[in-house]
């Protein structure tokens, strides 16, 4: 069974969809991802640390995501319980 997209998760397919037609966001984006993000409302707690790194026709950055607590080991999930930034 499919779940549906949050809103945050909306948000950022938007943000990243907007990068590729527009080359002085994504600029923007890689730069200074916090501030970024921030602005385009996407709540980021305060101190997070973000990376922003572009996949490309030679380049493939594999993101190994954080455990779920409540998800059997089997049953692994790329988003953490109900705040996607939480680290389980």
């Amino acid at each position: 069974m499919e779940q549906a997209m949050t809103d945050q998760e909306k948000l950022l397919s938007q943000i990243s969809a907007r990068c590729w037609s527009d080359p002085a966001f994504k600029q923007q984006l890689l730069s200074d991802p916090y501030g970024t993000l921030r602005s385009e409302g996407v709540n980021v707690p305060e101190g997070m640390r973000i990376n922003v790194v572009e996949n490309t026709e030679t380049v493939f950055n594999f993101v190994i995501t954080a455990k779920q607590i409540d998800t059997p080991d089997e049953l692994f999930g790329w988003r953490c319980g109900k705040n996607y930034w939480e680290v389980c």
